[in-house]
């Protein structure tokens, strides 16, 4: 609205082109690789310009006092009609027991908060019109308009801004709160298994000792504020406060590997920064670039970089794959291609209790084979990340990430000490219609020093293709995750096993539409172990590495049936079905999840969430694919979760 005002008061009232109207969509005198193209047609869509009765524009002709006084008047009504519909609405909003419901007054709350925002420079041009308005005044009358009260109004219209500008608030303030409830009890004396790897049906006190349903009752809250700043000039800021007790791990990407684990309310209600950006745009040797400085979010692609959401059962607006940073990150524009270059810590970022924000952690380096219980087999603590992301878009149909990244940690860890660890490589999204493309290859190396310690055996690759039609849609794909790939990504789960290594194999996927409110999801994978054992040396001497042999199978099959209902429900059925076939019938695993979800839309601004999940599983052995702990034997239980979640 501003800009409009803007480019009547500097082009209409200069150029002063005013006449009789005839309808059309622009001027045809006006080519349309003119630098005013767009903005005439602006004008012309307000009203405030509609040239001449053959429908020309001429540009190149003086414009008349006649003509002057036309463009003036125009620009006043257009203002008037403005603050006219601005009050118009405040007060709508503003009677009392008006049969009103939440959306359509925050959506016009929102709509008021620009427009008086954008209102905030108008000071410079009313008093411009003011001035034109008393040199035209002979004219304007003419033409039958009461010059007075245009005066009038125009100098009521300067009070009310100036006023806004000296009230107007410097901050925005908007969020959510969440209430989280949740309960476990194991059946027969055993403990259930949750899906993301803990035990279900510990007291709170006593984790290792199996309880009734209430024993084991958690509540947890926290409220998310996400402030930002109103400056229209100079840099951008906004930060997002968490507080609650959800921070001891169960909220955030780090998972728990013993019974009971971070499931526990009894933890200090706890606060921090989730964000803490500042951004403006600033130009270098003649490009121009952005850059965010502060505590940021950043993630490139699930084999690259990506954070974990190691907390299936609470829904977080963070849960976005994405790693916390205290660092800088420039932004680089080359026509539609960008090239970001980020720095910064990406450990050690702790709230106000000391519990890490972020843990990016690389470096799957080890004997042995991967444990089920945590996000993956990483070694090294990431103090700091530095790297470039390239993205490449090819033409509207799709486009390639590339990055390289260097993970460096102050701690070394491992034999030997590992300080480093680079990953690089790229992804490929396309479509050729119906048929989308999905295609990518990352490796990591691993480092002491300058010296590449780890250079076999680390790199992943997948290939998925999908076909959708207005009803249904089928994909396929293949993926090969190697024994020592260490990227800091999140490539998912099969059952416990979160970010599996080791494995390759073939995954099929689909969705059936029943209707607008119905939809039935498949997934299955059929995975099997690379079978590569090596010797790798360090300082010459050799570690082991005993690696998945091809005969070890992992199939996994996962359903859902999702149902929703006109009153604000919906439903949802789900089964997740996973067996661990390794050579030897007596270390076979089996992994069994039945999950009954219903949700109700409170408002439009509030959900509830309820859920009851039943599992079933069972190890035979110690070792791979053996409970928290190594624990072996059968688990069954029932977990039920409530969330309330409250928009702001």
């Amino acid at each position: 609205m501003n800009k409009t005002l803007k480019l009547a008061l500097g082009m209409v009232l200069s150029i002063g082109i005013l006449g009789s109207a005839i309808a059309q969509d622009q001027f045809p005198d006006v080519p349309e690789n003119h630098w005013a193209y767009e903005a005439l047609a602006n004008m012309k869509r307000n009203g405030l310009l509609v040239g001449y009765p053959d429908g020309l524009f001429r540009g190149g002709r003086p414009a008349t006092r006649y003509e002057m006084a036309v463009a003036i008047h125009a620009t006043y009504q257009h203002l008037k009609n403005i603050t006219d519909g601005l009050q118009s609405q405040i007060d709508d909003l503003k009677k009392p027991g008006s049969p009103v419901d939440l959306g359509p007054i925050r959506d016009a709350l929102e709509a008021l908060q620009r427009d008086v925002n954008s209102m905030k420079g108008w000071g410079d041009d009313i008093n411009n019109l003011k001035r034109m308005a008393a040199t035209f005044e002979k004219e304007l009358a003419s033409m039958g308009v009461d010059v007075e009260a245009m005066k009038k109004d125009l100098k009521d219209l300067n009070d009310r801004v100036t006023k806004l500008e000296k009230n107007a608030l410097p901050i925005t303030v908007h969020g959510d709160v969440n209430f989280f409830i949740q309960a476990g009890k194991g059946t027969s004396g055993r403990f259930g298994l949750g899906t993301d790897g803990q035990l279900v049906g510990g007291t709170t006190e006593n984790a290792t000792r199996a309880s009734g349903l209430l024993d084991g009752l958690s509540v947890f809250h926290e409220a998310n504020l996400k402030i930002a700043g109103t400056n229209e000039e100079g840099p951008k800021w906004h930060a997002v406060l968490t507080i609650g007790n959800m921070l001891n791990g169960y909220g955030n990407t780090v998972m728990a590997t013993a019974a009971g684990g971070s499931r526990n309310d009894e933890a200090v209600t706890d606060f921090g920064f989730r964000r803490l950006v500042a951004e403006f745009d600033e130009s270098l040797l003649g490009q121009s670039f952005g850059a965010k400085i502060g505590r940021m979010g950043y993630k490139i692609s699930p084999y690259i970089y990506m954070a974990p959401d190691t907390n299936p059962y609470f829904n977080s607006a963070y849960d976005k794959g994405e790693w916390t940073m205290d660092g800088a990150l420039l932004g680089f524009n080359f026509g539609s291609a960008k090239f970001n270059v980020l720095l910064g810590r990406t450990n050690g970022r702790n709230t106000s209790a000391g519990t890490e924000l972020s843990g990016v952690t690389a470096g799957a380096l080890g004997a042995g084979a991967p444990g089920v219980v945590g996000y993956g087999p990483s070694l090294l603590a990431a103090d700091t990340t530095f790297g470039a992301h390239l993205n490449l878009p090819l033409g509207e149909n799709g486009g390639v990430d590339l990055a390289y990244l260097i993970h460096s940690g102050n701690t070394p860890a491992g034999v030997p000490a590992v300080d480093n660890v680079h990953v690089f490589g790229g992804d490929l999204k396309y479509n050729f219609g119906a048929i989308a493309l999905n295609a990518g290859y990352s490796q990591s190396n691993v480092y002491v020093g300058k010296r590449n310690v780890l250079n076999k055996n680390n790199f992943a690759w997948h290939l998925m293709a999908n076909y959708e039609t207005e009803r249904w849609g089928l994909g396929a794909g293949y993926r090969e995750i190697q024994r020592h790939f260490a990227a800091a990504g999140d490539w998912g789960r099969i059952g416990t096993w979160w970010n599996p290594t080791d494995v390759k194999g073939f995954h099929v996927a689909g969705h059936f539409d029943f209707s607008d409110n119905l939809t039935l999801n498949a997934r299955a994978e059929f995975l099997s172990g690379i079978g590569k054992n090596n010797i790798q040396t360090f300082n010459g001497s050799g570690v082991f590495f005993n690696g998945l042999r091809t005969s070890d199978k992992v199939d996994s099959y996962k359903i859902d049936l999702n149902y929703n209902m006109s009153n604000g429900w919906n439903a949802m059925l789900g089964g997740e079905f996973v067996d661990f076939r390794p050579t030897g019938a007596t270390s076979r695993a089996t992994q069994r999840w039945y999950t009954l979800g219903l949700g109700y839309n409170l408002s439009e601004y509030a959900s509830l969430r309820l859920m009851w999940q039943i599992s079933d599983a069972e190890a035979k052995t110690t070792g791979l694919w053996a409970a928290p702990g190594n624990a072996t034997g059968r688990f069954s239980g029932n977990l039920i979760t409530t969330q309330l979640s409250i928009k702001f």
